[in-house]
């Protein structure tokens, strides 16, 4: 007999009280919204275990659903936008000790997690993300730099270092806030931005 089948960690299957389905569509990388993920962490911080880490679907299988995508990131970013007020708010009037130990909680509950699993999701997404912008008429190759500056742009830093502490805490927070807000700006001007340049002829859109 061989050795044992190795048993599924804890970052990738569910515990007894969490939703069988929920945790099924995440492993598989497909669509849930992002306050419930976000309630199956804070609960698993809560119990001390560690974080659930869901992979990255490939480009082809989503394909079909980025319209779907796109529909529901509106009220995810406002409801990670609340989140994080709702944070930086109590962040003011908890007490110290009360922050250091929801901190040590979220340090403990991500630094569970194989780091090896974490550095396949960071691969897959950027095979995702590299397989969109060849999908959707960005010229990488012929300017790889743009791409970059483009990158940069969408997604300035939020945190320099690699844990959280009772001090870094509150600029985290803000600096996400920041990025939602921006977001948000966008998918609500989307359709009267895209409207006026629809109205447009040809050459008043190209120049």
């Amino acid at each position: 007999m061989g050795p044992p089948p190795k048993k599924t960690p804890l970052s990738q299957r569910p515990v007894k009280w969490e939703d069988k389905e929920v945790i099924e569509k995440l492993n598989k990388g497909e669509y849930v919204p992002v306050h419930v993920y976000q309630e199956v962490n804070d609960k698993r911080a809560a119990e001390g275990l560690p974080a659930f880490i869901a992979h990255v679907r490939d480009f082809e299988n989503d394909k079909n659903e980025l319209d779907k995508l796109r529909s529901e990131a509106l009220s995810d970013f406002l409801y990670l936008r609340e989140r994080n007020e709702s944070f930086l708010n109590g962040l003011a009037s908890e007490n110290q000790e009360v922050v250091a130990r929801g901190v040590e909680q979220i340090n403990t509950s991500l630094g569970m997690v194989n780091e090896k699993t974490t550095e396949e999701v960071y691969k897959e997404l950027g095979q995702w993300f590299a397989d969109y912008i060849k999908d959707s008429g960005y010229y990488a190759h012929a300017s790889p730099v743009l791409l970059k500056q483009m990158i940069l742009s969408a997604f300035p830093v939020i945190m320099k270092e690699k844990e959280f502490t009772t001090d870094n805490l509150e600029q985290f927070l803000a600096n996400s806030l920041q990025v939602y807000s921006q977001y948000i700006r966008i998918r609500e001007g989307e359709g009267n931005t895209i409207g006026r340049v629809l109205s447009l002829n040809p050459h008043q859109r190209w120049g």
